[in-house]
């Protein structure tokens, strides 16, 4: 948690950036990421949360980001169209506006590359902003601080 709270510090100076608590089933990643939620909320800094779901579309929770945050409908049905190209910095735009807010993705690696193209943009945006990110992955994201969980027994 001290990560945690070092990202969030970070960001209320308005120097964001991306933490990923990354390891296998049950390591208690998902755990991680609903207590940086809460830790955040109780420091008053607005939390919007999303989990990628295997068999939907990969951008999926970003789309559900997007609306939470407010943004036009008409970027979240770019972004869930495949006719065209992907935008990630009109998405990362959209999402790091505002004063001191919390991005909690869980299970992001399940959305696939295209949500890491996403994710990429956003944490590039969010380091010069008041915004923060935290995601949970099975796999190394390859961006921001990771903390790499082992997995964990009944003992």
């Amino acid at each position: 948690m001290a990560e945690v709270e070092h990202l969030l510090g970070r960001a209320a100076r308005g120097l964001g950036g991306l933490l990923a608590f990354t390891g296998p089933s049950g390591s208690g990643r998902s755990e991680l990421a609903l207590a940086s939620a809460q830790e955040a909320a109780r420091k008053g800094v607005e939390v919007l949360r999303a989990a990628a779901v295997p068999g939907a579309s990969g951008l999926s929770a970003w789309a559900q980001l997007l609306r939470d945050a407010g943004a036009p409908e008409d970027l979240v049905a770019r972004l869930l169209d495949d006719t065209g190209p992907l935008d990630p910095d009109a998405v990362a735009d959209a999402l790091v506006r505002g004063d001191r807010r919390l991005l909690v993705i869980d299970d992001i690696d399940d959305g696939g590359a295209e949500s890491l193209r996403v994710l990429r943009a956003v944490a590039a945006r969010a380091a010069a902003t008041s915004t923060a990110v935290v995601v949970t992955s099975v796999l190394p994201v390859g961006m921001g601080t990771e903390l790499r969980l082992g997995g964990l027994t009944e003992d």
